[in-house]
Order: C-alpha cells, then sequence, then structure tokens
C-alpha cells in the first residue's frame, strides 16, 4: 500500500532550519515511515483537499522523525508493554532493563500528536461516517 507523501526531506530540512544536504541519510527512510505513521493513526481523517490538514500532517510527520532522530526509531518499534487487563481497563508498562527498559514510550511524537489534534485529525475509535443515512 502506498502511502501520502505529507513530508518530503525538504520540508523537514526547513523545519529544522538546517540546509537539506546536512540532513541524516536516514531521513528519508524515517519520513516514509513517519507519513505511513500519520496516515494509520489518522484513519482518513486528513481531507487531502484541505491545506489546513495537509499542512498539520506535513508538521506532524516532521515531528515525528524529529522524536525518532533525538529518542531512537527502536522505541517505536518495542511496545514497552508488560500487562494489561479487560475489566476496568488497566495497562502496565516495563519498567526493567534491556529490550525491557522502553517503559512507556509513546509510538508518536507528542508535538506530533498536538500538530494533528489541533485540527482533530486523530483517529480517536468512532468514525463518523456511515455506509447509509437511515433518514434518508
Amino acid at each position: 500500500m502506498a502511502y501520502t507523501a505529507y513530508a518530503t526531506t525538504a520540508d523537514y530540512a526547513a523545519y529544522m532550519i538546517v540546509d537539506e544536504s546536512s540532513l541524516s541519510v536516514n531521513v528519508p527512510r524515517l519520513l516514509a515511515r513517519a507519513n505511513e505513521a500519520i496516515k494509520q493513526i489518522t484513519r482518513d481523517n486528513i481531507d487531502e483537499t484541505n491545506s489546513d490538514h495537509l499542512n498539520a500532517a506535513k508538521l506532524a510527520a516532521c515531528a515525528q522523525v524529529e522524536y525518532w532522530e533525538s529518542a531512537s526509531e527502536g522505541s517505536a518499534i518495542m511496545t514497552g508493554v508488560k500487562s494489561f487487563s479487560i475489566g476496568n481497563f488497566s495497562l502496565d508498562y516495563s519498567t526493567g532493563s534491556g529490550s525491557e527498559s522502553v517503559s512507556g514510550v509513546s509510538q508518536i511524537a507528542p508535538r506530533a500528536k498536538n500538530y494533528l489534534n489541533e485540527y482533530r485529525l486523530m483517529y480517536r475509535g468512532v468514525s463518523n461516517r456511515c455506509c447509509h443515512n437511515p433518514l434518508s
């Protein structure tokens, strides 16, 4: 599945206020992953004809790459969940050492969430889209 490229290396360089030639060689790959993450967590809430939505997605993708470059991309791969319950929902993150020591690190950068939340683009588990209108 191809994902929309919300941000490019030029966008990321502008976001970081650096010359594009000074970016890490990992940036194009990280941007591709960040664009995937933004598409997945918004679940089609981004209206690609809305410039505010596209700008928020671009900023979120850039923030995600910045986060991965500073906190390590590996933090997004390891979940860090030690246990959870269903009744009265509970979730416990690992605080151990080694591969367990993710300790609740978020997979999505807080700044990326802020950009997306500004336009209510984060998927919240309930969709207002419906296949048919029972009133029509």
